[in-house]
């Protein structure tokens, strides 16, 4: 289990570089053209994972070896990881393992803006701006919470040979998580999401 807290002190801007605090996961970069970051569970390549999203298998094999980076820290209230096969439960792709991401659920009233600037070796530029509210009822019946970040990263060639280790990336990221409970035992949410990126090597 990785927290929203654990998260946060290890500065991690999306899940790809938080991922790494749990035991027997480990991310890698596989593609010096493209820049894609591979989760590795078991030995086993990033298409062998299943990717969750509030326990709801919204990505397939391939955007679960390009999504890590697309997911912001700050939508996160924790990472759950499964490891080992569980296909049964899990979907097809739970080969070497099951990681479920659960977004954060609106508790109390709250807001906040933060922003992250970087240079790789003083060379390659590396901006992030995220902000996150919550709105909720006085009984606690009703909530909305937004999300949103963006981020621009500059190109990086360490050693000049025309194939770049950090690739360009342009990433925006909006969601919304709603939720309504008409009665003491039922509850309805809504989830919404968009996610655009552009990336370059």
């Amino acid at each position: 289990l990785v927290s929203a807290e654990q998260l946060e002190m290890s500065q991690a801007l999306n899940l790809a570089e938080g991922i790494d605090l749990s035991p027997g996961l480990r991310t890698e970069n596989n593609c010096q053209n493209c820049g894609f970051t591979q989760l590795r569970m078991n030995g086993l390549g990033g298409a062998y994972s299943q990717i969750l999203i509030n326990s709801r298998p919204v990505f397939s094999a391939l955007a679960g070896v390009y999504g890590l980076e697309m997911i912001p820290a700050n939508m996160i209230e924790r990472v759950e990881v499964v490891r080992g096969a569980g296909s049964a439960l899990y979907g097809g792709n739970a080969i070497a393992g099951t990681v479920n991401i659960i977004t954060r659920d609106p508790q109390e009233p709250y807001f906040e803006v933060g922003t992250y600037a970087g240079a790789i070796r003083g060379e390659a530029a590396d901006y992030n701006l995220s902000a996150q509210a919550q709105i909720v009822s006085d009984d606690r019946n009703q909530g909305l919470s937004f999300f949103g970040n963006r981020r621009t990263r500059d190109a990086w060639d360490a050693n000049a040979d025309g194939f770049t280790e950090m690739v360009r990336l342009r990433n925006q990221t909006f969601g919304i998580n709603s939720f309504i409970k008409p009665h003491e035992r039922s509850r309805l949410d809504l989830d919404f999401y968009t996610i655009q990126e552009h990336r370059r090597g």
